[in-house]
């Protein structure tokens, strides 16, 4: 930092407040009124990196500055490059500052694609007016690896987590989000894990959480592939410019603000690895949009983390996908004329390489038999290119038979060793599921059948002059009691 000369009045004095003060700034390593002579106006000033300065792309470049304003301080810093938000910088400690004090900020800037750049920092001073640092150019180059990371784990993110249904506008790149807060990621809540707490309510949780994040991509990048490692309890969707990207642990069809997740997480840290087609991309300003979803209202914690790396055309093979077997309905039963049965479920899912098709073999076993028990499966099962999952259903069959409960075990097969299908890995942990057929041949058993009857529908708040009876609904089954 630029030496000045000292304020002439302390020069010649030094009152017991100036001491206190100079001391304590000089236990947190900060200069003291006494070394620094305040500017006529408030002005803010980038110290590091020096002007010009050459960076291998991701980054991080740590910035450091200071902020002095003759009439008061300033506390927060907003740093943009080529006018995109990338940061902000605040001075938090519970020292009292005095008017012209020396406000030291620092940022530090990661997943930066290649490309030159114009950082500036921006800030107010006591009376509201802006004030704004001078350009500081940054030149950032690509490496020689073909892989450029866009976003990176501990990117700041803005997020929306109030329980407002914000349709599908939000992930439009015109979308005005200058009144979401924002924090870097890991975002959430429940865990105590998180870096950003996204909500302090309890239960009931919105099903739904929104997040956004800007970022640059030179014009000249060759980028073929797109690499998202992501961190989602319990579901989520992430979109580049309004395009969907992936749709990880969500049914297929029109996601809503009311969609729950196919099923809770079980190990909401993992990271999860897929590489799809870098056709939303474009050069300039991209917006990735990332809506993460509750499998329930009850749940008692959100967690989210994304991580987005390009890869050019000569990067090698991609990632060998990763298939599992997650049951979302476990029982079915055979067909019965007075009730509507729900097939078994299994989700057949896979991470890795989302680009191809993936054919996945499985090993059918279990007491029910194929085509007389339930419909057979197709074998192998296929994931369509761009998709992380599909559902494999396991739809009974009546064979006017009295039997007792059956299943149907899947399970995953290793993929072959050679041939032209592309090859995958099987979850250890993941790679089996079953699913029971209850018979209807049985005597006595009826599939309850269930309705209900308003036997009251109206009612009102409570009045101290009368009694009010409660609104009520008749929960009523026929069948097996």
């Amino acid at each position: 930092m630029q030496q000045r000369t000292p304020f002439p009045r302390l020069a010649r004095v030094r009152p017991w407040w100036l001491l206190v003060v100079t001391v304590a700034l000089s236990a947190l390593g900060l200069p003291s009124p006494a070394q620094e002579a305040p500017p006529e106006k408030a002005v803010i000033r980038l110290t590091s990196p020096k002007p010009g300065m050459t960076f291998d792309a991701p980054g991080p470049i740590a910035f450091q500055g200071y902020a002095i304003d003759p009439a008061g301080d300033i506390r927060h810093l907003e740093f943009f490059a080529n006018e995109l938000p990338i940061g902000s910088s605040d001075f938090l400690s519970k020292i009292a500052t005095i008017p012209g004090m020396t406000i030291p900020h620092h940022l530090v800037w990661e997943g930066i694609a290649p490309g030159s750049y114009k950082v500036v920092a921006r800030g107010r001073d006591s009376l509201g007016n802006p004030v704004e640092s001078e350009t500081l150019p940054v030149e950032v180059t690509r490496p020689a690896s073909g892989r450029f990371q866009f976003v990176s784990s501990g990117a700041e993110w803005r997020y929306h987590n109030d329980g407002t249904d914000l349709g599908q506008k939000w992930r439009d790149p015109a979308f005005e989000d200058r009144s979401w807060p924002s924090g870097p990621s890991e975002l959430g809540y429940g865990d105590g894990d998180e870096k950003t707490v996204t909500r302090t309510d309890g239960a009931p949780h919105p099903l739904t959480a929104y997040f956004l994040h800007t970022f640059l991509v030179p014009a000249d990048l060759n980028v073929a592939r797109l690499e998202i490692r992501l961190v989602r309890d319990d579901g989520a969707v992430v979109y580049l410019n309004g395009k969907e990207l992936l749709r990880d642990n969500l049914p297929d069809g029109e996601i809503t603000f009311t969609t729950p997740a196919s099923d809770s997480t079980e190990n909401e840290n993992r990271v999860r690895r897929f590489q799809v087609p870098a056709d939303a991309l474009v050069a300039g300003p991209n917006l990735l949009a990332v809506e993460v979803h509750q499998a329930s209202p009850s749940s008692s914690d959100l967690s989210f983390d994304l991580q987005l790396i390009g890869l050019s055309s000569d990067t090698p093979s991609p990632l060998t996908p990763t298939v599992s077997l997650v049951g979302l309905n476990l029982a079915t039963s055979e067909s019965r004329p007075e009730a509507r049965i729900a097939p078994g479920r299994i989700s057949l899912r896979r991470t890795g390489d989302l680009t191809r098709d993936l054919a996945v073999f499985l090993a059918i076993s279990g007491t029910a038999s194929p085509d007389l028990d339930f419909s057979a499966l197709a074998n192998p099962a296929l994931i369509p290119a761009g998709k992380a999952e599909v559902d494999l259903e396991i739809i009974a069959l009546d064979d006017d038979l009295v039997e007792p409960t059956e299943t149907v075990v899947v399970e995953i097969v290793p993929s072959p060793v050679a041939g032209p299908l592309p090859s995958y890995e099987a979850d250890p942990e993941h790679a089996r599921a079953a699913v029971e057929i209850r018979d209807a041949d049985s005597p006595g058993v009826i599939a309850p059948v269930v309705s209900l009857v308003g036997l009251n529908l109206a009612t009102s708040e409570p009045r101290p002059e009368a009694r009010i009876a409660p609104g009520r609904l008749a929960l009523r089954r026929t069948g097996d009691t």
